[in-house]
This record gives C-alpha cells, sequence and structure tokens, in this order.
C-alpha cells in the first residue's frame, strides 16, 4: 500500500486530515448564536473564566479563540 510513482502525499492545511474542523462544529446548540465546536460542551465555565490559560496543540486556534471569547479567560496563549 505505497504511494506509485508521481503520486504526492496529501497536505493539509489544519491538522492531519481533510476536513480537520468542519466535522466537530454541530448547529448553535449551546446558545452562542453560531454553529460552535461540540469539544465545548465538555468544559466548565470555572476551569477558563478569569484565568490565564495555554493551549498547547492548538493547530489553527480555532477552539482556543472559542474557549477565549465563551468563557472570558483573562488571556490566552495558543502552542502549535
Amino acid at each position: 500500500a505505497g504511494r506509485g510513482p508521481g503520486r504526492r502525499k496529501a497536505a493539509f492545511v489544519y491538522g492531519n486530515y481533510d476536513n480537520y474542523y468542519s466535522y466537530r462544529l454541530v448547529p448553535a446548540s449551546l446558545g452562542h448564536g453560531s454553529p460552535v465546536d461540540a469539544r465545548l460542551g465538555s468544559f466548565r465555565a470555572e476551569w477558563f473564566r478569569g484565568r490565564d490559560v495555554c493551549d498547547i496543540g492548538c493547530n489553527a486556534g480555532l477552539l482556543t479563540a472559542s474557549v477565549a471569547r465563551i468563557y472570558a479567560v483573562r488571556s490566552m496563549t495558543g502552542l502549535d
């Protein structure tokens, strides 16, 4: 199961496969008005509100930015 001559390895913009972010979006089920990442429903506000937060392995930072906005962090740093 190798790549044949002339075939190139796929290069993805975010993550390591196609549609890395889009499949996680759900309708505005968390009351924020626009589609949100389903993982946000697993978080608790007290983990983030008013705190300095570091997201290690954030990729493009879409979830990182959502956490910062929704949970009103004091500061957010994303490292990938």
